[in-house]
């Protein structure tokens, strides 16, 4: 960076693998982007003692006096824009803009409006039923629901992720084994026989020892039993866990919990890790699902990912089953179980009793109805 920067420029080292590099002198904009991407082309190719290093760079650049009144300013600014750059992807550039910052703002309320509803035990799960090919259920995949009191609905597509980057992610996952437990606890003493309810396991759930040991001990504080509860994961989750030495996936299938490969299809898809792992179900991305009926390349797809779980012994899942001809096809293809929308909508916990107690069909048979404001009931 000296070399580029040259006599006027003051690299320094933050802490960590953050740096800041200081121009000083009469340097346009358009000088200090052609530098910035200079140190994002020329980083990655690193020598050291006849080594060569693969780093990867990202850049937030903030400019005296156009996007800062002074140099802390400046100094929080292109934090900012740094924050934005490493979401976008390795070896990218972004410039502070007020909008940034607003943005950044706004993740900062929504990361500890989110804290607050972990704490208060606020989040809720809506349960998405699972059909076999006769139209029975078998599982009840739970997904998480945050109704916040000024923003309404906050989609999970929004907290999800604010969840991972924080941390939070660990204490939601606890959060959520609690809300479960409750909610199958309410319909055990309602006199039903609820199906197995399906986690997410999150990769960043189990990175550390500690928050492996936290989620194996929340499991034995709540009293699971294997037939009460299954867990999900994508593909990403099993290849960092099985890299542990203290893998939670071979725990929890020692204990006897069954597991689920989440939308295959979209990670990494090795057939070396599905064996290894030897989940029981499969289950195929909504991507190859949604009209495949008039598709021949993903019904061939679909076909040809039937054949890798049965030849495994797992049970293929259907996700994004949401026309009478899209089921049907999987039908015929010999699909095991199936998932959508076309079947049955996420319902939440009381209503999930209701439809239990109703039978538990799919929608196809008359189930499920919509009402005009969004909520499910039986009909």
């Amino acid at each position: 960076s000296r070399r580029l920067a040259g006599a006027s420029g003051l690299p320094a080292r933050l802490g960590g693998d953050e740096f800041a590099l200081l121009l000083s002198g009469p340097r346009c904009v358009d000088e200090a982007t052609r530098l910035a991407r200079a140190l994002i082309d020329e980083v990655p190719r690193l020598e050291l003692e006849g080594s060569s290093l693969a780093l990867g760079l990202s850049i937030g650049m903030a400019c005296l006096p156009a996007d800062a009144d002074s140099a802390d300013d400046a100094m929080q600014h292109a934090d900012v824009a740094l924050y934005h750059a490493k979401r976008s992807g390795k070896g990218q550039l972004v410039r502070y803009s007020p909008a940034l910052g607003e943005a950044r703002r706004q993740r900062l309320q929504l990361e500890q409006d989110l804290r607050d509803a972990i704490a208060a035990g606020a989040l809720r799960f809506a349960y998405q039923p699972i059909f076999d090919r006769d139209g029975r259920v078998r599982c009840l995949e739970a997904l998480a629901r945050w109704q916040h009191p000024q923003r309404g609905t906050v989609s999970p597509v929004d907290f999800v992720p604010v969840a991972e980057e924080s941390g939070l992610i660990v204490e939601l996952g606890l959060a959520l084994m609690r809300r479960a437990r409750d909610d199958l606890d309410n319909w055990l003493a309602a006199g039903l026989a609820p199906p197995p309810i399906a986690m997410n396991l999150s990769a960043r759930q189990l990175r550390r020892e500690a928050d492996r040991q936290r989620f194996l001990g929340r499991l034995d504080e709540l009293g699971f039993a294997p037939h009460e509860l299954e867990f999900e994961l994508t593909e990403s989750v099993v290849f960092e866990d099985l890299h542990s030495p203290s893998s939670v996936l071979t725990h929890l299938q020692q204990r006897g919990f069954r597991l689920a490969i989440d939308d295959f299809g979209t990670g990494y898809s090795s057939l070396g890790y599905l064996r290894r792992i030897r989940a029981r179900k499969l289950k195929i991305d909504r991507m190859f699902v949604r009209g495949i009926h008039a598709d021949p390349d993903n019904a061939l797809m679909v076909e040809s990912i039937l054949r890798v779980a049965h030849a495994l012994d797992m049970l293929a899942v259907a996700e994004g089953v949401e026309t009478p001809a899209d089921h049907a096809l999987l039908l015929r293809l010999g699909c095991d179980l199936f998932q959508g929308f076309g079947l049955a909508l996420p319902l939440d916990a009381d209503t999930a009793a209701a439809w239990l107690r109703a039978g538990g069909r799919s929608g196809r048979d008359g189930a499920l109805a919509s009402s005009a404001n969004g909520e499910f009931a039986l009909s």
